[in-house]
C-alpha cells in the first residue's frame, strides 16, 4: 500500500512538472523569436553594392520580413506545429532541418556527449578519492586544480589546448572534422580519421567541466563518506573500494545529478566556443555563423533544440532523483 502511494505520487509530480515544462518550453521560445529579432537585419548584410537597388525590397518580401512582427510571431508557431521551421538566409533556400540535420546535429552530439562522459570518468572518481582522504596532499591538490580550471573561459581553454596538442606537438589535427580533400577506403579509415580530429575538441569539454564536477562529488562524498552507516560498513571489515565506490558512490552521486541538468545549458555554450576555435562542424559553429548574419530561421531553430534538450534534462533528473533516493517524497 506504501509502494503504491510512492508511485502515484512520482506520477503526480511527473505530470505536474510535464505541464510546468510545455509552458516554459513556449515562454522561452517565445522570448527568444523576439530578441534574434534585434540582431539586425540580414537583408542588409546579404545585399552588396553589386545588386539593383530593389534587390533588398525582394529579399525582404521572399523572406516574410515585410510582415507586422506580431504577425510573424503567429506564423512561425503555425509553422512550427506544421513541422516548418523555415528557410535558411545564408544557405538560401534550404530549409533549416535539412542544414542542422543530419551531419551538424550528430556532429554536436558526439562531441558532447564524449566530451561530457570523458568528464564524468574522471572527475568523479578522484572527487570520492578526494572526499575519502579530505585534507590529504590528493584532495588539496585536484581542489586547487579545479579551481584554476573553473575560472578559464572556454575559448582561451580550447585555444590553449590547440596550440599545445596541435601546433607544438602535433598530436591532433588543427582543425575540421575530417582531412580535407581525402579519399577515405573504407567506413573504417573514415571513423578513424574522425575519431582523431575529435580528441581536441573532446578534451576541451572534458577540462571544461572536470573542476566543477570533481568539487560537487569530493564536498558531497566528505560528508556521505563520513555518515553513521559508512562507520558501520568498516566495523564490519567491508573493503575500501566497496565502500567508497558501491555504497558511498550512490549517495553522493544525487547533488551531480542534479547539476547535470544544469550543466546542459553550460555546455551549449562551451560547444559554440570549442566548435569555433577547432573549426567542428556542428551545431554549435553554426550559431556563430547564424549569429553573425542574423539568420532568424537557424537561431530560432537551434535554440529549440537547445531548449527542448535543457528543459527535459531538468525533468528527467528531478524524476531520476526521486527513483535513486528513496528519502524523497512527493507530495
Amino acid at each position: 500500500m506504501l509502494k503504491w502511494v510512492v508511485w502515484m505520487g512520482l506520477a503526480t509530480y511527473a505530470a505536474r512538472r510535464a505541464v510546468t515544462s510545455v509552458i516554459l518550453f513556449f515562454v522561452s521560445v517565445s522570448i527568444a523569436f523576439f530578441i534574434f529579432r534585434l540582431l539586425g537585419n540580414p537583408v542588409a548584410i546579404m545585399v552588396g553594392p553589386g545588386l539593383p537597388p530593389g534587390a533588398a525590397q525582394v529579399l525582404t518580401a521572399e523572406f516574410g520580413l515585410n510582415k507586422p512582427l506580431w504577425l510573424q510571431f503567429v506564423l512561425f508557431w503555425r509553422n512550427f506545429f506544421h513541422g516548418n521551421l523555415g528557410d535558411s538566409f545564408v544557405y538560401t533556400g534550404t530549409p533549416v532541418l535539412q542544414v542542422i540535420f543530419p551531419t551538424r546535429f550528430i556532429n554536436t552530439v558526439v562531441l558532447m556527449g564524449s566530451g561530457m562522459l570523458l568528464s564524468y570518468l574522471v572527475s568523479i572518481p578522484l572527487g570520492l578519492l578526494a572526499g575519502r582522504r579530505y585534507g590529504s596532499m590528493l584532495d588539496r591538490g585536484f581542489s586547487g586544480l579545479s579551481v584554476v580550471l573553473i575560472s578559464l573561459p572556454a575559448f582561451w581553454l580550447a585555444l590553449i589546448i590547440l596550440l599545445v596538442l596541435g601546433f607544438y606537438l602535433g598530436w591532433i589535427p588543427l582543425g575540421g572534422t575530417v582531412t580535407l580533400n581525402r579519399t577515405f577506403s573504407s567506413w573504417w579509415s573514415y571513423a578513424a580519421n574522425y575519431m582523431h580530429h575529435l580528441i581536441g575538441p573532446m578534451i576541451s569539454i572534458a577540462v571544461f567541466f572536470f573542476g566543477s564536477n570533481f568539487l560537487i562529488t569530493r564536498a558531497s562524498s566528505a560528508n556521505v563518506l563520513r555518515e553513521n552507516f559508512i562507520r558501520t560498513f568498516e566495523a564490519a571489515g567491508v573493503g575500501e573500494g566497496t565502500i567508497v565506490f558501491r555504497h558511498g558512490l550512490r549517495n553522493a552521486i544525487l547533488p551531480e545529478l542534479s547539476f547535470m541538468a544544469v550543466q546542459m545549458s553550460f555546455l551549449v555554450a562551451g560547444a559554440i566556443f570549442t566548435e569555433s576555435v577547432f573549426s567542428w562542424d556542428g551545431m554549435g559553429s553554426l550559431i556563430y555563423l547564424a549569429v553573425q548574419n542574423s539568420d532568424y530561421p537557424v537561431l530560432q531553430a537551434t535554440f529549440i533544440f537547445i531548449a527542448i534538450v535543457v528543459i527535459a534534462s531538468n525533468y528527467i533528473a528531478d524524476i531520476l532523483y526521486g527513483l535513486i533516493d528513496p528519502r524523497v517524497r512527493y507530495d
